[in-house]
């Protein structure tokens, strides 16, 4: 119901009220009557409208039914994810969604993955990558660190699905693992440029350029920075020893002193 049909319900109400003979106070208690009635069946369409079933939620409920009838042929789980990230790149979303969403229901353990890479919500994109977590989806893991290194409350959870994922072959997550060990971030990883190296230097083995070229320029600040500590510890060194000298010979001055 309208509010503009709320106005003239009220109104006539009023109006008819107005007629009667009875008292004010008749009239206000029936205003309030009708009012109540209003409060409540605007009150039932939300109630309607709130359980109405997201879209996540329909196409998770789809993913859970058979793909298809046992007459009708279908694609390999892993084709079907190739031809629907071809649809994705093509701008066809619709396209791409049915075709994941096949391979979801083909027990695929990465179409999630790429189900919820497609939403636009985070937290829509997580109930994709928790069902490939328990299908042992490396990807999975790694989509739930990406969202999950948003927040300081998480990230420690973040980092835990980044080395499962990187453990998994995935490069991107040796990749998150590298860039968060060479800055640090937050309290949970302290910056170990070590680290840093040691894990660009898997991502380079699988074959990605720019973790070759990370390699190349961390090994060079690693090595200025330890040459640059070694002159530091010499220096220390050689005043510590200087200072070692100066006490004996204080010492000698002290006696001397006492002598006269």
């Amino acid at each position: 119901m309208t509010s503009a049909t709320n106005s003239v319900n009220m109104g006539s109400l009023i109006s008819a009220l107005s007629t009667d003979s009875d008292t004010p106070e008749r009239i206000a208690h029936e205003v309030r009557e009708f009012k109540s009635a209003l409060d409540k069946k605007s009150k039932t369409v939300r109630q309607k409208s709130s359980q109405a079933p997201s879209q996540v939620a329909v196409r998770i409920r789809q993913a859970s039914q058979p793909t298809q009838r046992a007459s009708e042929p279908t694609l390999p789980a892993e084709k079907l994810i190739e031809i629907g990230i071809g649809h994705r790149k093509k701008g066809d979303t619709k396209k791409a969604t049915e075709l994941f969403l096949q391979a979801v229901q083909l027990k695929s353990a990465d179409a999630p993955f790429y189900l919820g890479k497609m939403e636009t919500d985070p937290k829509d994109a997580l109930k994709w990558y928790e069902i490939g977590k328990t299908r042992g989806s490396p990807l999975a893991y790694y989509g739930l660190g990406q969202v999950l290194s948003n927040d300081p409350v998480t990230l420690k959870r973040a980092v835990n699905c980044f080395e499962v994922a990187a453990d998994g072959g995935i490069v991107n997550a040796m990749q998150e693992l590298a860039k968060m060990y060479e800055t640090g971030k937050g309290d949970v990883i302290q910056r170990d440029l070590n680290k840093a190296l040691a894990w660009y230097t898997k991502a380079s083995l699988k074959g990605d350029e720019h973790s070759s070229k990370k390699c190349a320029e961390l090994t060079s600040i690693i090595a200025h920075c330890k040459a640059k500590a070694d002159a530091l510890k010499s220096k220390i060194a050689q005043n510590q020893a200087k200072i070692q000298e100066l006490e004996a010979e204080n010492l000698a001055l002290q006696k001397e002193l006492d002598a006269l």
